[in-house]
């Protein structure tokens, strides 16, 4: 873990979240990442899924929502809530419309 501390704009920390007194419910690190423009070469997803500054979901997502991109998904961008076995991909910056196509592939993909 110590070979991203130069790529973060905060210390990694370990957190806990307890459910009782006796079991924890959830934990994990928190890594806050610094956003530099040669990163791009390893993701050219901006010029995929921004149009005019604006976040879309492009119309080939079947093709390239692949079980790899969605893991990727899942690292970066979800939630898993062990209680509840539930995992959640955030979407917040989609429109309906954009949602209802992810879900269209996912349940088509997965």
């Amino acid at each position: 873990m110590f070979i991203i501390f130069n790529l973060c704009s905060a210390k990694p920390f370990f957190y806990k979240k307890w459910h009782n007194a006796n079991k924890v419910f959830d934990y994990g690190y928190y890594i806050n990442t610094i956003t530099l423009p040669c990163f791009n070469y390893f993701s050219p997803a901006e010029d995929i899924f921004y149009v005019n500054n604006v976040k879309i979901v492009p119309n080939d997502i079947y093709n390239l929502l692949t079980p790899i991109a969605l893991a990727f998904w899942i690292m970066d961008d979800a939630s898993y809530h062990i209680r509840d076995k539930l995992l959640v991909l955030c979407t917040d910056s989609f429109t309906h419309s954009d949602v209802l196509r992810l879900m269209i592939v996912l349940e088509k993909n997965i």
